[in-house]
């Protein structure tokens, strides 16, 4: 797991003012790889540079930026290739290409397969997380490429003289003589979801590498001419799966259980220290089993929970991690500890980005770097087998709620959503029901209610924070904004089915930021078994009644994790990493909340109608409504803002 910068421009010639600008480049991504900075200047205005965190092959023949044996290509990657060895025996057996290899790093095996193979068909063969950038000398061209899910980061920048490439913003943000205005489009995505999608991002003009496309970047006439083409579309692989379905569910639960094994098993390549993150949840708890079935140590597995018991769950990962054997670190977290991080997330974020529990994911990150190097997740299991509790009700609530005449919805709606949270919450929590956060669930599905038609439109209206963003953004910036992003793919008849491929190409790419970015800034490589396409594959071959119904979802994980752990283990709501900012806000985090909430604060750029944020702000702290997720995206955007305003136009 790297970092990676470059640039090419047409204005600069002299190498020693290109390295002024690819150093500061490059050494703001340090965090992303502490182990090694170096940096390239090419010909006719190209530069290159990457932070290394080794991996594999940790001796200087798997240093960066990393040229073919020819010459003619340079390269700069982040991620890992799983394949890479057996890609290594295709290019001896099939190509009978004797390559003198240099060393054992999967960057040099990409380098020589994209040498024989092209772009297209190394991307589509090699299996595993990445991002990177490729100059060809020959055609005097770059290619940038992101892997299928969004694992990895890699933004770029077209402006008039320079073509920008990079992981973070950070780096952006350090080229000379450039400032930038809001993305309106980005925006508004950011307050209706709490993050930006995979593809645009907060600032005009700067953009994302869509995951599971690369983009070729060629000079003609002085000019940067783009073009992007994609190497794997989830939506055409998804409809082409689901007419191939499992004919029984042995065949289903078998075929699923083979695929994770496989990922977890080449996974499990490393030159360093590995464990997993274990939340005590089925997802990281099938990663952690197979870890253990597979490895010949006892895996290292971390735990955070907290010391209040009413958000702590971490005596559910203690207890697998004992039945499992493995060598676990469990630490319990003050409240002081996450409220003090707080102000310092949009320096690890370094893009507006509003899920709470980035918090937790952060300190267990800190904690897992100081054993380990590289941990496994389990990042996208909800989102393939039907983990989110809106895939479970939202079908059951819509059908009762259907029932009820359109003349008593919406009083209906209002009276739910003035019932006591905190009360339902501590009713939700108790032995007779075992259901968290009950309280705040009911208020957010009775508001969501109020405005919707059918059960597509309440499908999608469960991921939102703000319905309508629109109201919060004040008009002038508003207007001609397209807000139909992140609208259900109607690829499949049934809409859970439809909502659960949404979120994988829209909602997991914000999870998997959140994680890149915490565990990054503590120099921690994370693996997600469960992205892989194979697994992928055996998902959509699996009938939706086989992951979700209206009781429980991932319903063949359960019956594949039973048979590595006793089912009262794991036989419970799910729950995730549970932060009560709401309760913060009104409390510890008060004074923060009117400072940057306050008419000076809005007043820096006058994006916000500042009518809407004091209303939600108020009813909040006067116990009407609980809208900690709609303030803790005007929080973060607002602390984002304080720290990037002095190269922001508004």
């Amino acid at each position: 797991m790297c970092g990676i910068a470059g640039f090419h421009s047409f204005s600069l010639k002299s190498k020693t003012d290109i390295e002024k600008i690819i150093v500061p480049m490059t050494t703001c991504l340090n965090h992303r790889g502490p182990d090694r900075t170096n940096f390239s200047i090419l010909d006719n205005g190209f530069a290159m540079g990457h932070t290394r965190l080794s991996i594999q092959d940790l001796s200087e023949a798997g240093n960066q930026p990393m040229q073919s044996l020819s010459g003619r290509f340079t390269m700069v990657f982040n991620g890992e290739i799983y394949n890479h060895f057996e890609l290594r025996k295709e290019l001896k057996n099939k190509y009978s290409k004797k390559i003198a290899w240099r060393g054992s790093s999967d960057t040099e095996t990409l380098l020589e397969y994209f040498e024989v193979c092209g772009i297209e068909k190394t991307l589509k063969n090699a299996l595993g997380m990445f991002a990177f950038a490729i100059h060809d000398s020959r055609s005097n061209s770059l290619i940038l490429a992101r892997d299928r899910f969004g694992e990895k980061p890699l933004y770029y920048a077209k402006r008039q003289k320079e073509f920008i490439f990079c992981s973070e913003l950070k780096s952006i943000f350090a080229f000379p003589n450039v400032r930038f205005q809001i993305n309106a489009e980005a925006l508004t995505e950011f307050f209706k979801y709490n993050k930006i999608s995979s593809e645009h991002s907060i600032l005009k003009d700067v953009y994302k590498i869509k995951p599971g496309c690369y983009l070729t970047m060629s000079i003609a006439n002085n000019q940067h001419i783009c073009e992007t083409n994609i190497f794997w579309d989830a939506i055409t692989e998804a409809k082409k799966l689901s007419q191939q379905k499992f004919e029984d569910e042995f065949s289903a639960i078998d075929s699923v259980e083979k695929a994770i094994e496989s990922s977890v098993i080449g996974q499990l390549i490393s030159d360093v220290p590995l464990g997993s993150l274990l939340s005590g949840g089925i997802d990281s708890s099938i990663v952690t089993a197979l870890m253990a079935k597979n490895s010949m140590e006892k895996p290292k597995t971390f735990t955070v929970g907290f010391k209040d018991s009413s958000y702590d769950e971490s005596k559910y990962a203690r207890a697998i991690s004992k039945h499992l054997s493995t060598d676990h670190t469990e630490v319990l977290l003050e409240e002081d500890d996450c409220k003090k991080v707080i102000p310092h997330l949009s320096k690890i974020y370094d893009e507006p980005f509003a899920d709470s529990s980035q918090i937790p994911t952060y300190f267990i990150s800190k904690i897992a770097r100081k054993d380990v190097k590289v941990v496994l997740t389990g990042d996208g299991a909800d989102e393939l087998f039907g983990g989110y509790n809106r895939y479970i009700h939202s079908r059951k609530i819509w059908k009762y709620w259907s029932l009820l005449p359109t003349l008593f919805r919406n009083p209906t709606s209002k009276i739910l959503s003035k019932l006591p949270i905190n009360l339902f919450d501590k009713i939700g929590a108790s032995g007779v029901l075992n259901y968290p956060q009950l309280g705040t669930k009911i208020n957010k599905s009775a508001l969501k209610l109020i405005k919707v038609k059918d059960l597509g439109t309440f499908c999608r209206s469960m991921s939102y924070a703000w319905e309508q963003p629109n109201s919060l953004i004040s008009e002038s910036f508003f207007r001609d904004i397209n807000t139909s992003a992140f609208e259900n793919h109607h690829t499949f008849d049934d809409e859970i089915e439809n909502m659960m491929l949404t979120d994988t190409l829209h909602y997991l790419p914000g999870i998997l930021c959140k994680v890149d970015r915490a565990a990054m800034h503590c120099s921690l490589e994370t693996r997600a078994p469960f992205l892989d396409q194979r697994v992928f594959n055996a998902a959509y071959r699996t009938n939706l009644y086989q992951k979700v119904d209206d009781r429980e979802g991932k319903i063949i994980l359960k019956k594949i994790l039973a048979k590595y752990i006793p089912s009262d283990l794991i036989d419970r709501p799910k729950s995730g990493f549970a932060i009560p900012v709401g309760k913060w806000i009104k409390n510890d985090l008060k004074e923060w909340t009117f400072d940057l909430l306050s008419d000076d604060s809005l007043g820096m750029h006058n994006l916000f109608n500042n009518q809407i944020v004091n209303k939600y702000l108020n009813e909040h702290l006067e116990n009407a409504n609980d809208h900690s997720e709609k303030l803790w995206g005007l929080l973060i955007f607002q602390s984002w803002y304080k720290e990037y305003n002095q190269l922001i136009n508004t």
